[in-house]
Parts: C-alpha cells; structure tokens; sequence
C-alpha cells in the first residue's frame, strides 16, 4: 500500500527569491524521509508568458538622459545665419554641433582611457552594458555613465581581454564598477572570481595639463526627462505608447510661453529648445542657469580626430520668439514592430520638409545643398561646402537611460547611449565673435552621431535620386521626399526567448544523492547533483509551460532518514546558466510527491 504527500514549492510563496526561477522555500512542516520511500517530480509549471511582456515589479522610475544637435546648414536663406565662426573660412560646414558649456582646469582632471574586459571562460559572451561612477569635473559631484560591451569570443580574448576606448575626462582617479559579480557572469564575463578579475578602467595617472593656468574644458549640456512608470505587466505596443506620450510633451520641463523678457519660450523640452533658451540654461546664474560659457562642439567621424573650431551663435539679433531658431527633434516616437517584433526608435530628429506649396504642406525628407541656391557661403578663404544628401537639420540623442535593466534587458536596448570622450589635446588660438578678444584654449569633446545605432535621420536610399516621371532615368538632385528613417532597433525580440535550446533543467536542493554528468567546456560547469528533472519547451510564447511527470528523474531512499524543511529550486538553461530577466516570470511552482511504502494492515478474521 503506498501513501503520497505532495510538496508545493511556489516562488510567491518563497521565503528568499533570487531572481525569477531563483528560490528557496521554507515548508511549514517538515516531511521525513525513510528507507524505500520514493522523490520525484510530480508537477512543474514555469511562468514563460513574460517573453510576450515588459514586467515592472515594482513602480519603475525613468530618467532620460537628452542633449540635443543641429546641423550648420543654411546661412541667410531664408532665416539670419545661424552660427558663427570667428575666423574666415567656408560656411555652412554641414556639420552636426552639439552645445557644451566650459568649465576651468583645477589640476585634478584625468582621462579614462579605456576598460579592458575579459571573458568568464572560453565560450562568447553576452553583451552588457556596464555601469560606473566618478567625480563629475564640472561639477564636483558624482555622476553615472555607461559603456556598452559588444559580445566577443572568449577564447580569442581570453589573454589580452577586449577593450573599449572612452577618453572619459573625470576629477580625480577612482572608477567605481556597478554590476555585480552575478550579473558579470550571467553575461559570461570575468568576475571578482575569474583568473583576469572583473572589468578594469585605466585612468591616467598624468592629469590634464593646464600650461597658460586658465585652460578650459567642454561639457555636455544636456537635460533630464523623467516620469513613472506603476508596476505591472505591459505589452511592448503599451510601454511604447507611455514613454512616447512623456517623450513628446511641448512643456515636458516646463511651462512654456512667448515672451523672451521673461525667459518664457515656445518649447520647454529635453528633446527639443531655442538657442535663446539655450543660452539662457547655460550662461545665466543659478538657480536659472549654469554661470557658464556657452558653445557649440562639431562631431567628429572618429573618436581619434580632433575637432578643429567650436561654433558660437549671436543672439542679439532675437528679438521676438518669431525670430528665436529651435534645434534638437521635434519628431520623437518610440515603435513596436509587429513583423520583427522588436521596439525602435523610429524619430528622433528634426527632419527637412520638402515640397512644400504656398510654404505649406511639406513632407519630411532629404536635400541636397548648392542646388537651388540654398546656400550662401561666407566669403573667404577655406574649404568647399561639401555636396552631398542632407538627411536631417538636427536631433536629439541619449547620454543616460535608467534603470538600466529596463532599457537593455527588458527593452534590448544595448548601446544606445552616447558617452562622449574629451580630447588630450588643447584647442588653440579661439578668438571672440569681435574677432579680437582672446579666448581661453580648450580641451573640446569628442563624440560621434551614428545613424541607425544612436541617432535617426531620414534614410538615404537608391530610390531617393530617381523623379517619377518619364525621366525616370534622370537623377534629380534636390528636394526629395522620403518618408523612411534609419531607426534605431532594440535587440530584444519578444515572445523568443534568450534560451532558444528546447529544454530546462529543474533544480531542488535537497539533501539526497542525485547526479547529472555534462561535457567538458574547458572548465565550466556542466554537472549537477540537484536536477530532478528534464523539462521540454516547445510552443511557449506567451503563455505557461507544464509539466507532469515528464522527464522526472525518480530516487529511491536509502539509509538513515533525512528530513526536508529547507528546499531551493532553480530552473536552469541547458549551459547550467540561470535564465534571462524575460525568459521567467513570477508565478513558478514545482510540485514533489513523496511516496512511502505503508504495510497492509491485517485483515481480521
């Protein structure tokens, strides 16, 4: 005769849960094993429908990161020129300039050169994003940045490690990483415990000499949209909807208004303002401005290049809000793509409006410039403009995205952000817009604007050069409308999930002899003496997963008795790793029976 208990270990039931698939159940009674009495799996029900969702177990605090660029591109057709350069040369340059703000050199500024990272082992790596904090230079306090770390494969790497180049200028020398050893491993990175240590940035020893004693350096200017997302589980096409709603508010920062006297402007966002306004944020005291100096930093196509000449922008001609120039992205839009089943960031810029009739009615697309007399240069010496498709007028880009975990793993957003290096080497011989005064020489940024990785523009394709109509054969340089973009793609493709094997091992720790041996991968663990259980995956995406009884592995006791009190289960993915943030929900619950061998009791005659 036998006689079954059922043990119910039910993550929201856990006394400690480690992450989701992750826990540790204390039972309210205890359950004895004796000699012949039988362990196996009765029942597994893993919550998989989170590859459907974006989960937010508690409410999520979003802080975005913004600064915004504009492209040197008209002159005085059909709005006064918009910047200035203090030295004659060829304008426009067509260049994208970004607005930074200086600060002095105080002999404490040194440069992160780069981070060396290796791998756990010799299989690839996932990429992470890693997190870190210094002393912010223009400030005094401390700031958080980001560096994305592309996959790579651990056995080429293994040695020298992979590097990353960021020539980030901070005060002081004290680099501080964020990610836990956890998290480094989970993405196959060398840890506090691995042979190479965990991530290391090297900062220069040498700090950033200051020879005439009042150098300068550039910063960033840039603003913070920030809002709450309440706990709960969204769609991808909802999340996309909430953050869009926040993104492209007129008055996100602020109350807007028309009246330049009383600093009150048309547009108050991180995505988009004037450069009146800017002005107004960076050189006015505090607490309405920064009591900075304001200029305008060119990208650079490589971070190796040295930017040659900062721009400026003479706002004595503003008199109205009519006549104050917006730059940074009107169009601002976060997709789903129900096709690729991905979130993109399909606008973020402000784009060129073509074909307008009556100065109305415009459609976004691309130009070309010397055509049509656009462009008037400045006269003087230098080089030519250059003569190719301008794609965009300006934009906006991200320099911080938080919490992190909610942009790469829940999003897929890896590598997004921008983090812009400084120069080691002195910008000389500046002069004002009198083109007299002296200006301090300047260690300027350097930062590139990569569309499809970082920023959107309109996209530049074959068809954009081909007139519809019977010249078709001709190409038209001009005007083109083009209502495509290059967008920016998150990694993450839902209801798939990270693990694209066909099974989990499920885990119970117990104290009983259970073993399951796996290959040899050059060191990494693929034994386990806690599996109980073999678990197949197929046709999952969006919903539960169970199992009963399936691949049970069954253990008969022998020996002196063992009490179960203290269980932890773990669901693992066939490489012993723990599952991804979106492959595992909450709601997971594996059922034991314990089955004992009772005597018959005695008939009575």
């Amino acid at each position: 005769m036998e006689k079954s208990t059922l043990i119910k270990l039910r993550q929201l039931e856990a006394a400690n849960v480690t992450q989701n698939g992750a826990y540790d159940v204390s039972l309210k009674e205890g359950v004895t094993l004796e000699e012949g009495d039988v362990v196996k799996l009765h029942t597994v029900i893993l919550d998989t429908s989170t590859e459907s969702f974006v989960t937010l177990e508690d409410d999520a605090l979003i802080e975005m990161d913004i600064a915004n660029y504009v492209r040197n591109y008209k002159t005085n057709n059909p709005i006064t020129q918009h910047f200035q350069i203090p030295i004659p040369d060829s304008q426009p340059d067509l260049n994208m300039y970004f607005p930074c703000f200086e600060t002095g050199i105080s002999g404490n500024e040194h440069i992160i050169e780069f981070v060396d990272v290796h791998a756990h082992n010799n299989m690839r790596t996932d990429p992470i994003t890693l997190n870190y904090n210094y002393i912010d230079p223009a400030t005094g306090l401390k700031k958080e940045d980001s560096v994305f770390i592309p996959s790579f494969k651990g056995i080429d790497h293994v040695s020298k490690g992979f590097r990353v180049t960021l020539n980030k200028l901070i005060s002081g020398t004290t680099v501080n990483l964020e990610n836990s050893d956890a998290d480094l491993h989970s993405h196959h990175i060398s840890d506090s415990k691995g042979l190479n240590g965990r991530p290391f940035f090297y900062v220069n020893p040498t700090p950033l000499p200051n020879p005439g004693g009042n150098e300068v350096h550039n910063s960033l200017f840039t603003r913070t949209l920030s809002f709450t997302i309440p706990a709960g589980r969204y769609y991808p096409a909802e999340i996309a909807t909430i953050i869009n709603d926040e993104m492209s508010q007129l008055d996100s920062a602020g109350p807007v208004g028309y009246k330049l006297a009383d600093f009150a402007y048309p547009v108050n966002s991180p995505f988009m303002t004037t450069l009146h306004q800017l002005n107004h944020l960076v050189t006015a005291a505090a607490p309405a401005g920064l009591q900075k100096v304001l200029n305008y930093n060119p990208t650079v196509p490589t971070a190796t290049e040295f930017p040659t000449q900062l721009m400026e922008f003479d706002i004595s001609g503003i008199a109205t809000s009519a006549d104050d120039v917006v730059i940074g992205a009107n169009e601002v839009s976060l997709n789903y793509d129900d096709t690729l089943k991905k979130l993109n960031f399909d606008a973020l810029h402000f784009p060129f409006y073509v074909g307008a009739v009556n100065n109305a009615g415009g459609q976004p697309g691309t130009v070309y410039p010397d055509q049509n007399g656009f462009l008037q240069p400045k006269t003087g010496a230098g080089v030519k403009i250059p003569i190719e498709p301008q794609t965009n007028y300006g934009g906006a880009f991200f320099t911080r995205l938080s919490p992190t975990d909610f942009w790469t793993r829940q999003l897929g957003f890896e590598g997004l952000i921008i983090s812009p290096g400084t120069s080691s080497s002195l910008l000389t011989g500046r002069v004002a817009q009198d083109g007299v005064t002296a200006l301090p020489d300047i260690y300027p940024m350097t930062l590139n604007l990569t569309p499809g990785l970082n920023i959107v523009t309109a996209y530049n394709g074959l068809d954009n050069i081909i007139p519809k109509n019977a010249d078709a054969f001709k190409p038209v340089l001009g005007e083109v409308s083009q209502a495509l973009t290059t967008p920016i793609i998150s990694q993450r493709e839902f209801d798939t999930p990270h693990n694209s094997e066909g099974y989990y091992l499920i885990e119970v720790g117990m104290n009983i002899p259970q073993k399951m041996i796996g290959g040899d991968q050059g060191g990494r663990n693929t034994t386990s003496n806690k599996v109980q259980g073999i678990m197949g995956k197929y046709f999952t995406a969006g919903n539960f997963l169970q199992s009963q009884g399936q691949g049970t592995i069954v253990y008969e006791h022998i020996g002196e008795p063992v009490l179960l009190q203290n269980l932890s289960v773990q669901i693992r993915n066939p490489d012993m790793t723990l599952p991804e943030i979106n492959d595992i929900g909450e709601k997971n619950s594996v059922f034991l029976e314990v089955v004992k061998t009772v005597a018959q009791p005695a008939k009575s005659n």
